[in-house]
């Protein structure tokens, strides 16, 4: 009898000891997953910002003094034809103006506004001071505008001011860059169950993957780091600074999957070796 009691009690310490065992792999597993997520959306959030700063370089080229901008001897329509060869090579822009020296809009490349005043706006003023300038925050096309352009709604604004041989102020350049297709592209190669966007500290929605929100003005305050909300993990990351002309822009971008999908071979092996 005390052999007996002795295999059974040595039987559940084995069993016993198994199922920490496994559980140990399954929580570490768990922790691989959340973490491998958190990498992604770093990873994702540091390519947006470089590739943010770097169109800085685009718009001083487009207002080099040794370019056609500058050229009092070049026409309007060459011009606008130059500019459409920018926009040719640089595809991720939606458009291209300049601005006479008093804020009027005298060449767009899709032809929109001509004549219309932006002195007054903070864009203007704000690359008058720096020369250089981009919005702070994504801005989103008013109404007009999205009629002429598809699938490319959220935008970022680079301006720089344009100067005569005389250093004269003359006016200035501006080039929307679209955030909607740069965003697409990052997230293009990731994995289908994995949904993203960016947003800002308050979690007002720029751009999202299809489906992710009905709406992209649904707000959701976001926090950086993990958090749950029932079946979803949510992981934030604020996106790295591009202000080399403005202050921090507080936007983050944002990975959610579905728990389901993100532990569902986790828990299938975890069945398996338990039964």
């Amino acid at each position: 009898i005390f052999l007996l009691l002795l295999i059974i009690i040595s039987i559940g310490v084995v069993s016993s000891s198994s199922i920490i065992i496994i559980n140990d792999l399954a929580n570490s597993e768990i922790d691989r997953k959340i973490n491998e997520l958190v990498i992604i959306s770093q990873h994702f959030s540091q390519i947006l910002s470089i590739d943010l700063n770097e169109r800085m370089s685009d718009v001083e080229l487009l207002a080099s003094t040794n370019g056609p901008l500058h050229n009092t001897n070049i026409s309007v329509q060459e011009k606008l034809e130059y500019l459409l060869l920018f926009l040719a090579n640089y595809v991720n822009y939606d458009s291209v103006s300049v601005y006479d020296k008093n804020g009027l809009k005298i060449i767009d490349t899709r032809n929109l506004g001509i004549g219309s005043d932006i002195s007054e706006t903070g864009l203007f003023k704000n690359t008058i001071r720096y020369t250089n300038y981009h919005d702070p925050l994504p801005i989103f096309y008013d109404p007009l505008e999205r009629t002429a352009i598809s699938g490319s709604l959220s935008i970022i604004r680079y301006s720089s001011v344009l100067f005569d041989n005389s250093g004269d102020f003359t006016g200035m350049v501006v080039a929307s860059y679209s955030l909607t297709r740069t965003f697409h592209e990052i997230v293009s190669g990731a994995d289908k169950s994995y949904q993203f966007k960016i947003a800002n500290i308050d979690g007002f929605s720029y751009v999202h993957t299809k489906n992710y929100f009905e709406e992209s003005s649904e707000y959701h305050t976001h926090s950086e780091g993990i958090r749950y909300d029932g079946d979803l993990v949510i992981v934030s990351n604020t996106i790295p600074s591009i202000g080399r002309y403005v202050e921090n822009p507080n936007m983050a971008f944002i990975l959610k999957t579905n728990t389901n999908n993100l532990f569902q071979n986790i828990h299938d092996f975890f069945i398996k070796i338990k039964f």
